[in-house]
């Protein structure tokens, strides 16, 4: 009867390159955590590594360091790090066959080095880092439109005012404007002044129009706008594939539960159904 012994390994792969064991000192467990019912903020996966690096081969201060040899940056950020572990299978008799899975993908956010002991601090987190800075109003789908004055609207003489068609409301944040014809910027100011000096290449974004200070642009110009609207007539778990994918996020599995709430999180066609940061703090 043949002994068969099973030895657990772990191995870490940064640039495409495995890490000598006996440079590595620490890999810390993989903390991750739902940030729930902020749907706008994305918590992520993150892990410690920490290497024994006496001559400062992975010290990001030396030009000639292990990222600028394998081709990268010499900060090391943003670098992809991998991480296995796996069990060697040895019959007596016979050589031992390893067999690795994945357990993170990520990429390095930060690298610190200690010169006593010496050595270097891997942070690193998992693919979603890149949705973390995003806001969920910077996703829709992109227009452009020339929006045409309102002249009936009772205006006093500091504002014109373009409204956007009822099909195509954008989110506040995601306007830009310019003339239409000579194509000079225009400047989203916030709120447009009704005193001193005006210029109609001022506007702010208010009850679904373009409202310009000092009245209307002058004639024929109008603003052409470029701006992101609601993905309308979609399902959610489209819009959440979509999300991924423009951060390059294939590997995923999308499984939406059944809710039972008093106001819903998305209304029909994919809208958001409420304020999606619960500022009253409140269960929804």
């Amino acid at each position: 009867m043949q002994d068969t012994t099973f030895t657990p390994h772990q191995k870490l792969i940064i640039l495409g390159q495995t890490i000598p064991t006996n440079v590595i000192k620490h890999i810390s467990p993989m903390n991750s955590e739902l940030d729930y019912p902020d749907l706008s903020t994305f918590n992520i996966g993150n892990i410690t590594i920490t290497l024994h690096d006496p001559d400062g081969h992975y010290n990001p201060n030396n030009p000639d360091n292990f990222w600028t040899q394998n081709h990268y940056q010499q900060s090391g950020n943003r670098g992809a790090v991998e991480i296995q572990i796996g069990v060697s299978e040895c019959r007596s008799g016979s050589l031992s066959t390893d067999t690795f899975q994945s357990t993170f993908h990520g990429q390095i956010a930060n690298i610190r080095a200690n010169l006593r002991p010496p050595e270097i601090i891997i942070e690193a987190l998992d693919a979603t880092q890149n949705l973390r800075p995003t806001r969920l109003d910077d996703f829709g789908t992109p227009r452009r439109l020339i929006l045409t004055e309102d002249t009936n609207a009772n205006n006093n003489a500091y504002s014109g005012r373009y409204p956007f068609p009822e099909s195509a409301i954008p989110s506040n944040k995601s306007v830009n404007a310019q003339t239409n014809l000579t194509r000079v910027e225009m400047t989203d100011v916030g709120t447009i002044s009704t005193e001193g000096t005006a210029s109609p290449l001022n506007y702010q974004v208010a009850n679904n129009t373009i409202e310009t200070e000092g009245g209307p642009l002058w004639t024929p110009e109008t603003p052409l706008v470029t701006y992101k609207d609601a993905y309308r007539y979609k399902r959610v778990d489209t819009l959440v594939r979509k999300i991924l994918e423009h951060y390059g996020i294939t590997d995923y599995e999308i499984d939406i539960d059944p809710q039972e709430t008093d106001i819903p999180h998305f209304a029909s066609h994919g809208r958001p159904g409420f304020e999606l940061e619960n500022q009253n703090n409140t269960p929804s």
